[in-house]
Order: structure tokens, then C-alpha cells, then sequence
């Protein structure tokens, strides 16, 4: 199953708040050129500027031959121990960072969302041309101890290095290179399968480049390096990710058509969680009404992602969900997503609902992948914590 093992991280020597900077993924034009304001920011490695990868790869090794970075020397696993604001109260998570074989596939790790295969490409040339991990991959295990096995670790324990990153999440960062401790570990999730959480563009390219290489590359890409965390924790949140329409919708009949599936509100539903909203000129509540679908529609309503890609996309306005992301933008920030209709940037917004986390893994590994982009894990572990290199 799951396959842990320690490895000698790199870590910034510090300067880690602006040093460190969110998932490559999540980070847009304006938020990249404030983090890149610090000669040493990841995001000159994770997103080169002007695609010059070459020159990724001088920095890195730049950043170790001057003390930028350190290398640590003994074998470890690092424990994360996160603490952060959320509705008022105070939630704790504590995960994990190791490496795990990934290639060949034992389907021990179980990707939830179909991937598009531009992104991929795109972390081949990236990864390959850096030649190492500057930033984990996100699993999740449905595993109750986990959580208290690494917070018992850490009572009376230091931490490496703390920072706040620029989410408000409070870092402890551990560093563990006791043989005991990483054997309690791993043997604790060696019968356990993990899911994907977020990196499964990265996934599929580390993949890729062993299933492309020989020798000492390919034994290096056949293990990534990752971060794991418990489904259990209560410091695991999962919302959707929602849909910023650019095509034009016409209210009118979009709703006339709609009426045949859902039940349709302007004021929110007073219980119930999986309505999706609907933002054109005002606020729409969408719930499954289940007397206008035929059986055959059943695989429908798996989840609200289902339901919004196979009878509001395909059904009510014709389009290709697997060819979306020409069509439409894609946003956790349910906000910004109504800001974009408000201004005349796009037609519409598809508000999703957060996820149930106990649901979502039944899901996935009752029925496998996800449509793309539907969930949005969080809050994300930043990446240059640590990482690896060749």
C-alpha cells in the first residue's frame, strides 16, 4: 500500500514567510510578482519567468552552493503542525512529509480528478528541466491515529522553524530522524491507501518523467515527495471549486429549462448543503428536484459536480464538460467569482457547495476520479517548506 520513506529535505536557511509561497496552481499574475519581490522565492523555480527552465535549475543549485539552502543529514520525515482561524475558532492539523514510490502504479494512491493533459505537459518541462521537488504533492488518508501518533511526537519537542504564511496559518515545522519514530510511522500506514488532494497535474508529470528515464533520474522520479494528512482532522477543509461562466446565458430560458430538474429559490435553503448557486443578475438557489429525472440520469447526482456538469452544463446549456476550461474560469473564491459577473467580465457564476470529507472519499473509492477542478482542498501547505533535488 502507502510506501513511506525518509529522505535529506532542502530547507531555506530562512526568510521562510517571504520565501515561501502558496501552490504554484493557486497563484495568480498579481500575487506572483509581489513573491517574487524575494530574490530566493520558490516561485522562481515552481513558475519560471518567461518559461526559461534552464535557468530554474541555476538557481536552485545557486541557492545550495551559497547557503540559501541547507540540506539536512540524516534521513527524516517532517511534520508540519499547522494552527489557523477559521469561523471564528481556532483549528489545528497536523500532517506529514515524505517520500512515496509512485511509479510503477499500485494504485495505492488513488488520484480523485481527472486531469488536463496541457498542465501536465507543462510540470514535465518545468520538473524536468529543474530536476527536483520543489513543492508536495497533498494526500489524504482516512486514517483516525495518525494525527495523534505525530502530535504525541511533538510534546516537548522544538520545532526546526516556524513561520506564518501569507494565509495566517502558523507553520511548526519538525524535523524526524529517529529510526523509532519513522518506523512507527510508516508501519501505521503501510496497510493504507491514500487519496490525492491536490497536485495531480504533478502527479501524472513525475509519472511521466520516470516512465522516461533510466539510472539515477528515474529512481529519483519514481518516488515524489508529499504531504499527508489525515481525512479525520478537523483541520482538513474541503470546498468546491466554482465556475466563472464566460459564454452567454440567457436567464430566461436558462431558468425555464432548469425548472424541469430543480426546485429554484432567491432566498438560501435553511438546511441542506448540496443546492448550487447560481449568480447572474441576482442570486438563484438550485436544488435537485428528483421527479423530472429519468432513471437512465441517476449516475447524475453522484455529487453536486456531477450534477452541475452533467444537467446544467450538458443538459440545459449543451456544453462539452470535458472541454470546459476554454468555456469558463475556475476560482475557490466564491467572491471574486460574483465580482467578475458584477463587472461585466463574465455571463454568469456557479457557487459550490463544500464537500462532505467522510462522502468525498466514499465517492472516490466507489466510483474513481472526479470531473476536473472539483474540489479545493485547504487550507494548502506552502510550498519551499522542504524540498528535494537531484
Amino acid at each position: 500500500m502507502v510506501k513511506l520513506r525518509p529522505f535529506t529535505p532542502l530547507y531555506y536557511s530562512g526568510n521562510y514567510k517571504r520565501a515561501t509561497s502558496p501552490p504554484f496552481d493557486s497563484i495568480n499574475k498579481g500575487a506572483e510578482k509581489s513573491l517574487k519581490e524575494c530574490s530566493n522565492n520558490i516561485t522562481y523555480l515552481t513558475l519560471p519567468e518567461n518559461n526559461n527552465y534552464a535557468e530554474s535549475r541555476k538557481k536552485i543549485r545557486e541557492w545550495m552552493d551559497t547557503g540559501v539552502l541547507i540540506k539536512v543529514e540524516k534521513p527524516s520525515i517532517v511534520i508540519i503542525d499547522q494552527s489557523f482561524k477559521y469561523n471564528g475558532k481556532t483549528l489545528r492539523r497536523t500532517g506529514l512529509i515524505s517520500l512515496v514510490d509512485i511509479f510503477p502504479d499500485d494504485a495505492s494512491i488513488k488520484p480523485h480528478e481527472k486531469t488536463f493533459p496541457g498542465p501536465v505537459r507543462e510540470r514535465v518541462k518545468v520538473l524536468g528541466e529543474l530536476r527536483a521537488q520543489p513543492e508536495p504533492i497533498f494526500l489524504t488518508v482516512n486514517n483516525y491515529d495518525l494525527e495523534p501518533l505525530l502530535q504525541g511526537m511533538l510534546k516537548g519537542r522544538k520545532e526546526k522553524f516556524s513561520f506564518v504564511d501569507g494565509n495566517g496559518s502558523l507553520n511548526l515545522v519538525y524535523f524526524i530522524d529517529s529510526n523509532d519514530d519513522i518506523e512507527k510511522i510508516t508501519n501505521l500506514l503501510k496497510h493504507d491507501s491514500a487519496m490525492v488532494a491536490d497536485g495531480h497535474h504533478r502527479l501524472e508529470a513525475s509519472r511521466k518523467l520516470a516512465s522516461e528515464s533510466e539510472g539515477m533520474e528515474k529512481n529519483f522520479w519514481s518516488s515524489v515527495m508529499v504531504y499527508i494528512t489525515s481525512m479525520e482532522s478537523q483541520g482538513l477543509l474541503v470546498s468546491g471549486i466554482h465556475r466563472i461562466v464566460k459564454t452567454k446565458i440567457e436567464k430566461d430560458k436558462f431558468l425555464e429549462k432548469a425548472g424541469k430538474y430543480f426546485t429554484i429559490g432567491q432566498n438560501r435553503p435553511d438546511s441542506g448543503n448540496d443546492f448550487i448557486t447560481l449568480f447572474i443578475d441576482r442570486f438563484y438557489y438550485l436544488s435537485l428536484s428528483y421527479g423530472g429525472l429519468s432513471e437512465v440520469m441517476i449516475q447524475y447526482f453522484l455529487s453536486p459536480i456531477h450534477i452541475l456538469n452533467n444537467i446544467i452544463f450538458r443538459e440545459i446549456l449543451g456544453f462539452d464538460p470535458d472541454k470546459m476550461d476554454s468555456e469558463m474560469e475556475f476560482t475557490h473564491d466564491a467572491d471574486y467569482a460574483v465580482e467578475q459577473v458584477k463587472k461585466g467580465i463574465a455571463c454568469a457564476a456557479f457557487i459550490m457547495p463544500e464537500w462532505d470529507r467522510d462522502k468525498l472519499f466514499r465517492l472516490v473509492l466507489s466510483e474513481g476520479v472526479l470531473p476536473q477542478k472539483s474540489t479545493y482542498f485547504h487550507p494548502k501547505v506552502y510550498s519551499g517548506i522542504v524540498m528535494r533535488s537531484l
